[in-house]
């Protein structure tokens, strides 16, 4: 059951990524496709706030044929050790 169930969520958490741009993302690229947006951290250092349009896509569609070369990828809980 966990081989069909996985890639089904992972098949409709990719549906909407797939369709565009949402409207609440449209609100976020108002200052973050800016590239002269910056933040400024305590240290004084400016930090961009841009993010690139064409990268995120580019490594969101890399993601999701990953998803889809591997689908059959039985994923077992794992001990996490400190």
């Amino acid at each position: 059951m966990k081989r069909t169930v996985i890639p089904l969520l992972l098949a409709f958490a990719a549906a909407p990524a797939r369709a565009g741009i949402p409207a609440e993302q449209e609100d976020c690229l108002g200052c973050h496709s800016d590239p002269d947006q910056t933040f400024a951290l305590p240290s004084g250092e400016k930090l961009s706030l841009f993010v690139d349009q064409e990268a995120f896509a580019a490594e969101e569609r890399r993601r999701f044929e990953l998803l889809e070369a591997h689908w059959d990828v039985v994923l077992e809980p794992q001990a996490l050790e400190r």
